[in-house]
């Protein structure tokens, strides 16, 4: 039937209840395929593939799938960046994935998608942003934690000859007064 896969996801569904408790496979074949083609648009089946198999995955069974880490979060960013009214479900998703140290590992180790990451919309920002890389400064966080400072932040750099000066900030009225 057409509902079939529908149904199959459900957690009410007693026929997969078995699946849900003992993990799913990711669907890396189907994720490749929209990866490589980048048809994010058309990936809603793939999504639901993901979404279901994360889930239901303990982060010790995510942490043996990490060595495909990197085309999840190409997937995710792709379809994140088309799939709008999704955004409450792939940041859940993000956090279950947050969950495996390796898979942050292979987030940091993406520099070209936190270009992308920040094309969207805040909290996507935030999900994948502040948790993902929290490990990538660490070193500064501890110098700064054992009282090392690092050199002063550099001036800001001069206006170029024959720029227009920066006109002084404006200053709104009193509403308060004016009502």
């Amino acid at each position: 039937s057409l509902l079939q896969p529908l149904l199959c996801h459900s957690p009410l569904n007693n026929r997969c209840r078995p699946l849900l408790r003992t993990g799913m496979a990711l669907p890396w074949d189907k994720i490749e395929k929209v990866v490589k083609i980048k048809n994010y648009s058309g990936a809603n089946d793939e999504w639901c593939e993901l979404k279901a198999a994360v889930a239901a995955s303990s982060p010790q069974a995510l942490a043996l799938e990490a060595e495909r880490a990197y085309l999840a979060w190409e997937f995710l960013v792709g379809f994140a960046e088309k799939k709008a009214m999704y955004r409450n479900q792939i940041i859940n998703t993000i956090a279950a994935l947050q969950a495996s140290p390796a898979w942050c590992d292979a987030y940091r180790a993406m520099p070209e998608l936190h270009g992308r990451v920040a094309s969207l919309h805040a909290d996507l920002q935030q999900a994948f942003g502040a948790p993902l890389l929290a490990g990538l400064h660490a070193d500064l966080r501890q110098a700064f934690a054992a009282g090392e400072r690092g050199p002063p932040p550099p001036a800001p750099a001069a206006a170029p000859a024959g720029a227009p000066a920066r006109a002084a900030p404006i200053v709104w009225p009193d509403w308060a007064a004016i009502e």
